[in-house]
């Protein structure tokens, strides 16, 4: 996954990402600037494979490498095999691309759910066996790049899915339409996401790739399109309400409570 990204990266067998999205642009493109957060994910995601063999840890990696399992695996196949076909530029594997961005997708926002809830059971059970419980670096190797992808991942499948439909019906009113469609459906998926779990790097993850497809729409065209305006508003509400979880009162870790010795011992 590493090598594939470092080759698209320079450009020395495929034509780069952004190539291929002005050749097929400006429907509900991300700004060239706007991948650098996936150079960020897999950063991120290099230092938590390198951590398995070079920190020092008490059951808080194994703890996060159950609650991911095989998930990784699948987005960091999928995530891969989209990104070749949609640099090769040819348009079966541009119209297959979004099989593998929904797939990669879908992995993600299972690993997500799964650190979100298995890391608060494996917080109390660290803390009852009298450590201090996962230190930030396990969410900062593990809970945040996974958070940023699904956020990345929801706007990257809206981009594959518009693209496949440009190639294949060649209309660009309908692959606007879909992409439209798309970016309200994803923001729809964001928000109970982003309510029920209070992920604020997962909001700010999809705000920033959403808010990049307005600001990309200035270098395109002078006038707003359909798709310029949905995400701006789509981009609006998630990061307003990012702000709001982010700056509002931060739910408290329930105590540890002792065993039933020790209860016993403390009423005599």
């Amino acid at each position: 996954m590493f090598c594939i990204n470092v080759l698209v990266n320079s450009e020395a067998v495929w034509p780069g990402v952004r190539t291929i999205d002005r050749s097929y642009g400006p429907m509900v493109t991300p700004a060239g600037w706007a991948y650098y957060i996936r150079d960020l994910v897999l950063f991120l995601w290099g230092l938590a494979v390198a951590a398995q063999n070079l920190v020092e840890h008490k059951g808080w990696k194994d703890g996060m490498l159950g609650a991911v399992g095989h998930s990784w695996q699948i987005l960091w196949y999928a995530d891969s095999i989209w990104l070749v076909l949609h640099v090769s530029g040819n348009p079966t594997g541009l119209a297959l691309a979004p099989l593998f961005s929904l797939s990669a997708l879908l992995a993600s926002v299972g690993t997500q759910l799964r650190l979100a809830v298995e890391s608060r059971e494996l917080q109390r059970q660290l803390q009852a066996d009298g450590h201090e419980g996962a230190p930030p670096l396990a969410y900062l190797l593990f809970v945040a790049p996974t958070s940023l992808a699904s956020g990345w991942l929801l706007l990257l499948h809206c981009h594959a899915v518009t693209v496949a439909l440009q190639v294949l019906t060649g209309s660009q009113q309908a692959a606007a339409t879909a992409g439209c469609i798309c970016l309200v459906l994803c923001s729809c998926m964001a928000l109970p996401l982003l309510l029920r779990f209070r992920d604020v790097l997962f909001g700010l993850g999809f705000t920033f790739s959403v808010g990049s497809v307005w600001v990309s729409g200035f270098s395109a065209d002078d006038d707003y399109r359909p798709d310029q305006l949905v995400a701006f508003f789509c981009a609006l509400v998630i990061g307003l309400l990012t702000y709001c979880i982010a700056a509002g009162p931060q739910p408290q870790p329930a105590p540890v409570m002792g065993g039933g010795a020790g209860g016993a011992s403390g009423l005599h």
